[in-house]
């Protein structure tokens, strides 16, 4: 089929999209079927998103639809926005106030991102998880160098702090990033008397 094809034996992988199905197209809610009758519905389902014929996109992928559904919002409600602010009427002349509005709501849609750009590098990254093992390693660093701190091993909580602190750059991460420099290793220079 045009959306791919799925198995009977699916029906776990595609739960979502067949509730939805089950409840929007065919009016039926799950807590009133049995087992027996989920499965003869999801037969129904297969049969339709195989042919392709399912009335509705996000019957096939309903986090793909989902994601574009908000985009689409996103711009309806940005081109609302703008169409208001072009008819907008100043009734109160507090430029201070207004800037400061103006300023927090600005901070408010970076932070949003952020925290989108976060929560879509955490989900796309579900089989190598590279950042959440990063984030425990940090949270494991974080432990040891406070344990270091209560038993009185202050060099090694030192150490540790420069460690987790994202501005120290050690010399080996810096050769390991631009590599060695001007060729082979140089003796230092003797300082010179004066």
């Amino acid at each position: 089929g045009k959306y791919g094809i799925i198995k009977e034996d699916q029906m776990y992988e595609k739960q979502e999209e067949f509730l939805a199905w089950l409840s929007e197209v065919k009016g039926v809610p799950q807590e009133a079927c049995s087992q027996r009758d989920l499965k003869e519905h999801f037969s129904t389902y297969v049969e339709d998103f195989n042919t392709a014929t399912l009335p509705d996109e996000k019957y096939y992928n309903l986090r793909t639809w989902y994601l574009k559904e908000q985009a689409r919002k996103a711009r309806e409600g940005a081109d609302a926005q703008a169409s208001a602010a072009a008819t907008f009427e100043r009734t109160t002349f507090d430029d201070e106030a207004a800037r400061k509005a103006e300023l927090a709501r600005e901070r408010a849609k970076r932070s949003e991102a952020t925290t989108a750009l976060m929560a879509k590098a955490m989900g796309e990254s579900k089989g190598s998880s590279a950042l959440m093992e990063d984030m425990r390693q940090q949270e494991e660093a974080r432990r040891l160098m406070q344990v270091a701190y209560k038993t009185g091993d202050e060099s090694k909580a030192r150490e540790m702090a420069l460690r987790l602190d994202p501005n120290h750059v050690t010399e080996e991460q810096m050769r390991a990033t631009w590599g060695s420099g001007a060729g082979p290793q140089r003796k230092a220079r003797k300082p010179q008397k004066s």
